[in-house]
């Protein structure tokens, strides 16, 4: 494995992810991969171009595994690396870990300098009692500096950064790491490299931000659990992965197009930023089907074909039937329901998927069931459908409300209204509820669209006032009434 990961690290080539011819033992393949310990060149030019044409075809398979704005990154483990870092010769090194992006150039790391690859150690490491470097650490090499000469490694001065999106790539080496793999838990020391977006790396069929490395063996005899072990930390557990090639998202948007969606009688590749997948059949009965999740990515799902599973896809019975009772209007909560290509029966109902996502079943013209996930513009998702979030309306008034001593004026979304006089009373606009309103109250006297205090009679005291009027002359036409009687003498 030392060996394979020198050979990657050669200065000067192009590729070599494939494991090339070892290089003895006594080389010091952190300096030239072309030198010998003196320096001196031991390959011809012409064999020298003839080699690295040939290293640059090995590596031409892979350089078509990642595609446009996204990255292929490369997770290598070296048991004991030989190198020169600090100006000193190490040797054996100790145990790292390289990262290196399909993309040149790819990081930054401090010092104006640029870098393909950059590596971790995994260990304290001491040369003579003087300790070089400690868990954690990284070190690198200048992309200007790779060739024929004998070169260092020097410590980055900064974290690693993705030139092209300036996301910083943090490195942490925890010795009591606790997870859990196949039901069973474990703590261990590893390395954890992530960035701070959230489903920023893809492998398998799971995406996660973070990437595991284990720092030491739990079991030699299981594959995965050996020291060096890469694995992607996803939000349904840790995934092993066993070649240590990841993909990152790089500058892409997360995006996921599925041909048949959630149709199980129809075979197609769903294809995903971070990952893919091809309908396939587990069994003769069992389907595995792709379709495209939430959050962007290829997810496989499982399903018993009735009437068996062939060519990735359930073998028909029945002709396929479908409604939709909204018609994809995403503003309305819909039912689709049906029968699958084998008789048995669906219905989904349209729902949503955290407070602005909606997936939105619906037909084909092929009465296919179809599914889509859809971001609600502007708005959020409520009880399975789209809803536009209310604007609040909005009002001013310049005397402060209710104030019938100041003339103002009331303003909203219909329009302008000032304060005026009207027959012995004053019309005040005020503001209610984000909307203008007006009341008339009595004044004896209003100049200027304003009523003063001494004036001023408050409409809240008219009912009372007239009531008084009404009472009192009552109560006069019944002394009048009294007074008029006759008064009888008694017999």
């Amino acid at each position: 494995m030392a060996d394979a990961f020198a050979s990657w690290f050669l200065p000067g080539c192009v590729g070599g992810w494939l494991t090339p011819s070892p290089i003895p033992p006594q080389h010091n393949f952190f300096k030239s991969g072309l030198n010998d310990e003196s320096g001196e060149s031991k390959v011809s030019g012409k064999n020298k171009l003839i080699l690295l044409l040939g290293i640059a075809f090995l590596f031409i398979p892979f350089s078509f595994a990642a595609e446009g704005c996204s990255d292929l990154f490369r997770f290598d483990y070296a048991s004991s690396a030989v190198m020169p870092i600090l100006g000193q010769d190490v040797s054996p090194g100790g145990s790292v870990v390289a990262v290196r992006s399909l993309k040149p150039v790819a990081f930054y790391l401090g010092e104006n300098g640029y870098a393909e690859y950059f590596f971790v150690a995994l260990q304290d490491q001491y040369n003579g009692g003087k300790k070089l470097m400690s868990a954690g650490d990284v070190f690198f090499r200048f992309e200007n500096e790779t060739g024929s000469n004998n070169t260092y490694f020097r410590p980055a001065t900064q974290k690693p950064v993705y030139a092209e999106t300036g996301d910083v790539i943090e490195i942490d080496y925890n010795p009591d790491y606790a997870f859990s793999y196949a039901g069973r838990s474990y703590t261990t020391s590893a390395l954890r490299i992530f960035v701070s977006k959230p489903d920023a790396f893809g492998a398998g069929f799971g995406t996660g931000e973070s990437v595991i490395v284990l720092a030491e063996t739990l079991d030699p005899l299981t594959q995965g659990f050996t020291k060096g072990s890469i694995f992607l930390e996803s939000g349904s557990g840790l995934i092993f992965v066993l070649d240590g090639r990841i993909r990152f998202v790089s500058t892409c948007i997360p995006s996921c197009s599925d041909k048949d969606s959630v149709d199980y009688y129809y075979n197609s590749t769903c294809k995903s930023t971070l990952t893919d997948g091809t309908d396939y059949c587990l069994s003769a009965t069992e389907l595995t089907e792709f379709t495209c999740s939430p959050q962007n990515s290829c997810v496989p799902k499982q399903f018993s074909c009735p009437f068996g599973c062939a060519d990735g896809k359930c073998v028909s019975g029945a002709k396929a039937t479908c409604d939709d009772s909204d018609g994809l209007n995403i503003a309305q909560r819909g039912r689709t329901s049906g029968n699958y290509a084998n008789g048995s029966k669906f219905s989904f109902l349209d729902s949503c998927v955290g407070s602005t996502k909606l997936v939105e079943y619906s037909c084909t013209g092929d009465k296919v069931l179809k599914s889509q996930t859809v971001e609600c513009a502007g708005g959020s998702c409520e009880d399975g459908a789209c809803v536009a979030i209310p604007t609040v309306a909005e009002c001013s008034d310049t005397d402060g409300g209710r104030n019938y001593e100041v003339a103002g004026v009331c303003a909203d979304s219909s329009g302008s209204y000032a304060d005026s006089c009207s027959q012995n009373s004053v019309v005040e606009y005020y503001c209610d509820a984000g909307y203008c309103k007006t009341i008339v109250s009595p004044c004896s006297s209003c100049v200027k669209n304003a009523c003063s205090k001494e004036s001023l009679v408050p409409s809240s005291n008219t009912g009372l006032f007239l009531g008084a009027i009404v009472l009192l002359a009552l109560a006069v036409i019944a002394w009048l009434k009294l007074r008029g009687k006759p008064k009888h003498k008694g017999l």
